[in-house]
C-alpha cells in the first residue's frame, strides 16, 4: 500500500505508458500539478513527507519515487477528470446558478469545478 494515500490504488496503466527517464517523469508531475492543482500537490507533498523526504520538486526525485506516484494519481485525476465533466455538464443544463450558489456556501467562493 502506498503511505500517501492511505490505500492501495489499482495500478490503472502498465508501466509503458510512463516515460522511463527522470526529467519527463518530473515533468508529468508538474503538469499534473498545474492541471490539477491541490488533487495532485496534496498527495505528492504527502508521499515526499511520508517517504522522510522535504523536497517537494519533483525534479530532485529519482525516477522509481516519480513512477510510484504517477501510477497511483493517474488513476485519481482520471476519477476527477469524470467528475469535472459531470459538473460541466449540469452547468450546461442550465442550473449553473445552483453550482455557483453551493461553491459560494461551501467551496469558499471558488467555481472552478478543477
Amino acid at each position: 500500500a502506498a503511505p500517501w494515500n492511505g490505500h492501495a490504488l489499482a495500478m490503472h496503466y502498465p508501466p509503458q505508458a510512463l516515460p522511463m527517464n527522470q526529467p519527463a517523469l518530473a515533468a508529468r508531475v508538474k503538469q499534473l500539478q498545474k492541471e490539477y492543482g491541490n488533487v495532485v500537490c496534496d498527495p505528492w507533498h504527502r508521499m515526499c513527507d511520508a517517504n522522510g523526504f522535504r523536497i517537494y520538486d519533483p525534479s530532485k526525485h529519482q525516477p522509481g519515487f516519480l513512477t510510484e506516484f504517477l501510477r497511483g494519481i493517474e488513476h485519481i485525476v482520471a476519477s476527477t477528470g469524470d467528475l469535472v465533466e459531470q459538473v460541466r455538464a449540469v452547468q450546461r443544463a442550465g442550473r449553473k446558478p445552483d453550482w455557483e450558489r453551493y461553491c459560494d456556501a461551501y467551496g469558499g467562493g471558488i467555481r472552478d469545478p478543477r
